[in-house]
């Protein structure tokens, strides 16, 4: 019997085609094999970092704890030791504080300096709407503290302001105050030995430049000894344009350098101190004496 040509083909053709699939279909049950076996041990080793930087993670988190407690007790200490220290030196000075901004309060400046034996006499803050007043707020402030005709209304708030601080009436205050412009706490029978002016915000704003910087002018006119001082993380620094104005600063008025700094700046050590571009130093030095004095050594005499 003859084989037909024709089929013997097909069935050669048929023999290699499955031998092919054949191959194909183990050599994929291999290659998955091979892929399970490799995503277990990407698994694993995953894991396994995975665990050792929770470990990490675990061990800087005591550590920061160790150091934030550490450096609590330090604050502290340098608090009451400096406190202790420079009270003396502040015992009976006064201050007027003005806070210009609303972003940025400063209770804790005022703490530390009834503290440190320094008598808060008046705490002065100006609200925001000093630079925005309405049409009749503007008129009463016409009639009381006369017409703006020839002068901006910043500029008459501000002189009242600085005359009240010298020592001068303060029907004018009493107006600002009545009108929401100002809030004033405390008096005083006589001109503070310092003026304290915070500042600082959160956007730049104009504000600097309609109220701050003619305050540090017509203080200095007036001879009243100012310091300028903001906290060390406002966005928007005033304390860059005080220091033009050759006035003595401190950009981290809300830490206990900061603090320390200011309180040495009122027993004449005048400069400019914090942590950000400009200051001449962290915080101005101790002076040898102060320093024989505070440190004690234990020589075994």
């Amino acid at each position: 019997m003859l084989i037909n040509t024709k089929y013997l083909v097909i069935t050669i053709i048929s023999v290699f085609v499955a031998l092919g699939l054949g191959i194909l279909i183990g050599f994929q049950l291999d290659s998955q094999d091979i892929v399970l076996q490799q995503q277990e041990s990407l698994i694993q080793a995953l894991e396994e970092k995975f665990e050792q930087m929770s470990e990490t993670n675990l061990a800087l988190e005591n550590e920061i704890k160790d150091l934030r407690s550490f450096q609590i007790k330090i604050q502290q200490y340098l608090e009451n030791t400096f406190q202790h220290q420079i009270k003396g030196d502040l015992e009976g000075l006064s201050v007027a504080l003005i806070e210009t901004s609303s972003d940025y309060r400063y209770p804790e400046t005022a703490d530390f300096l009834n503290k440190a034996g320094v008598n808060v006499d008046i705490s002065l803050f100006i609200t925001d709407e000093i630079t925005n007043i309405s049409q009749e707020k503007q008129n009463r402030l016409d009639l009381e503290l006369g017409s703006t005709e020839h002068k901006d209304l910043e500029s008459l708030i501000v002189e009242e302001i600085v005359d009240f601080l010298a020592g001068g009436p303060a029907g004018g205050i009493d107006c600002l105050q009545d009108l929401g412009l100002i809030e004033v706490n405390g008096t005083f029978d006589t001109p503070s030995d310092f003026v304290i002016l915070a500042g600082g915000s959160k956007d730049k704003n104009e504000k600097v430049f309609k109220i701050d910087l003619p305050l540090v002018k017509e203080l200095k006119e007036k001879s009243i000894p100012l310091i300028g001082v903001e906290s060390g993380g406002v966005e928007y620094s005033y304390v860059e344009y005080y220091r033009k104005q050759g006035i003595s600063t401190v950009d981290n008025v809300d830490t206990i350098p900061g603090q320390i700094s200011l309180a040495l700046i009122m027993t004449g050590q005048e400069g400019n101190y914090g942590i950000k571009g400009g200051a001449s130093a962290l915080m101005p030095l101790l002076s040898k004496e102060k320093l024989d004095e505070d440190i004690r050594i234990d020589s075994g005499l």
